[in-house]
This record gives structure tokens, sequence and C-alpha cells, in this order.
């Protein structure tokens, strides 16, 4: 993958702190508009998004170690039942967020779907998610451009046929199935 662009937040931040919760086997990686910068998909980089299959109790001391300036940003909203912790960078540039044990309710649905942390691959020394468990999240979240450019890219590059498995486990609506289905799988 190629180096960042310059128009987005510092790694400086985020390489440690990735670092550290995978020393603590909370299994980061990097999700949301980092990951498809990652990718080569230009979209804007505000912030930094890790997805960590853990919760706060094992979290919050690896913040607290590395004296991270942090914040629980959970706001119970329904259709996002995960905890959200808001770490700042030092010099208040940017933050980043950590999503703990990541989920979205489908809308109109009853079950979240569980979003997980599924390494694949590494940039710049920061172990990347699934671009296909992103593309389940913002699909189930009806983010606008997000989905249909992580699908192109997918259609190419192909998709892992254990991580489709894995979300196919959780309670997808039936024309998300189908489109995870439709990808060609990579040797």
């Amino acid at each position: 993958m190629d180096a960042h662009p310059p128009d987005h937040p510092p790694l400086d931040c985020i390489q440690p702190l990735s670092a550290a919760l995978q020393d603590a086997d909370c299994t980061p990686t990097l999700g949301g508009s980092g990951l498809l910068v990652a990718h080569g998909l230009p979209f804007p980089v505000h912030d930094w998004d890790l997805i960590v299959n853990a919760d706060r109790a094992s979290v919050a001391p690896v913040l607290d170690g590395l004296g991270c300036h942090w914040h629980d940003a959970t706001d119970g909203h329904p259709r996002f039942p995960s905890q959200k912790l808001i770490v700042a960078a030092p010099d208040s540039s940017h933050t980043i967020d950590v999503m703990l044990r990541f989920a979205v309710l489908p809308e109109g649905g009853t079950t979240p779907v569980s979003i997980p942390s599924l390494r694949d691959g590494t940039w710049n020394g920061l172990p990347l998610g699934s671009l296909l468990a992103w593309l389940v999240a913002y699909r189930l979240m009806n983010r606008p451009f997000k989905p249909d450019a992580i699908a192109a890219y997918l259609r190419i590059h192909g998709i892992d046929a254990a991580q489709r498995d894995r979300l196919l486990a959780e309670p997808l609506p039936d024309d998300l199935r189908a489109e995870l289905h439709a990808f060609p799988l990579r040797p």
C-alpha cells in the first residue's frame, strides 16, 4: 500500500496506540475512512477509527498506561450498541475513535450485526481491518458513496472466504447477503 497522503492526520499517535492494544490482545484494526485511504480509495480522513474486539475494562488501562487523554463517547443510540472511546491526539489536531465490539442494528431490525475486527493486511505499521466488514457496516448505516467505492474495489480485488463466512454468520438483510455472495474470492 502507498504511504499516506499529506491531507490526513499524522500517524504518530495511532501507531503506538494500535501497538499497545495489540500487545494487550485487544485485536485493533484500522477502519473507516483511514482504511479506505490505505487501499487507495480517495476519501478525506478527519480522524482515525480503530475497531477493537474487546470491552472498556480491557482497553481503558491501555489508554491510561499510554497517558492518553480520552473520554467515553458511547451515546446509547439504539442503532449503534457499541461502546466508543475518543482519544485526543497530544497536539489536539485530531482524534482516534476506538470502537469497542462495533455493531450496527439494521434499520427495522431487532438484532445488531457485529462488525468484527478482522485483520486484513498492514499499512504503515497499522493492522488493516476488513474492507468487506466495512462494506457491511456502511450499508447498514445507509452511508452514501463509501460502500459503493468499496464494492467496486472488492469486485476487482476479491474477498477472503473466511471473512465472508464470518459476516454471513450475522443477521444480515437478504440483499446484503446476496451482495457478499456475488464478490469473487481471492485465491
